[in-house]
């Protein structure tokens, strides 16, 4: 019962943390000038899954999500390098 109701706080937390990281990154970037969503969403990434790990006492998901989160600038600047590069006709 206990673990059902802090899985469901984690998932509340981690919704408003994405909706504040993402959707009002500006406001946050005012105070914080050294502020980017993609870090951001990668250090959520990392939060998340050590506290799912640490719920269901499991080690490999906390490796799996810091690799997912180090990997996450990464891919971004792959997506924004290859449609930087795309030739639309329009």
């Amino acid at each position: 019962m206990y673990k059902k109701i802090i899985l469901g706080s984690i998932l509340i937390i981690f919704a408003l943390a994405v909706f504040a990281g993402l959707f009002c990154e500006d406001y946050v970037r005012k105070y914080y000038p050294e502020f980017t969503s993609i870090n951001f969403a990668s250090l959520i990434i990392i939060l998340i899954g050590c506290l799912y790990a640490f719920v269901r006492r499991n080690m490999i998901v906390p490796v799996m999500f810091v690799i997912i989160a180090c990997a996450l600038p990464w891919v971004k600047y792959w997506i924004v390098t290859y449609w930087n590069s795309v030739y639309l006709p329009w």
